[in-house]
């Protein structure tokens, strides 16, 4: 297949240009007393640009937040997004165009302690 549009002029020879992406969708999770990561949300965004990541939650107002980290156990996290009020069968959205971390993932925690929240997370690195 030749692409013409994705030769750099003056070149002998043209490249494909190949999207990828990688998603999650871990299974629902419940909220706790205290800050905890949705298991299955770790996205690696070494070879992306942007990240987003959508919630639902099922029931009870829980907090979300996300952090960044480079270390691949989120021993140096950082808060990327301040947590955040989701209400019962409400949705919430993170997103950046600018990446900046390598690993990224969502932790949630009950709004009232006791009172769990059921979350649904999917995210994408792109």
């Amino acid at each position: 297949m030749h692409h013409d549009a994705c030769r750099p002029q003056g070149s002998a020879f043209s490249l494909p240009v190949v999207r990828a992406a990688d998603t999650v969708s871990p299974v629902a999770q419940a909220s706790t007393n205290a800050w905890a990561p949705v298991v299955g949300s770790e996205l690696d965004a070494t070879h992306f640009q942007s990240v987003a990541y959508t919630l639902a939650n099922v029931a009870q107002t829980i907090q979300w937040r996300v952090v960044g980290a480079n270390a691949a156990d989120f021993s140096d996290a950082i808060i990327v997004q301040a947590a955040a009020d989701v209400v019962a069968a409400a949705f919430a959205n993170y997103s950046t165009a600018a990446a900046v971390w390598r690993h990224y993932r969502v932790e949630i925690l009950d709004k009232l302690g006791g009172t769990h929240g059921t979350v649904t997370v999917r995210g994408v690195a792109k």
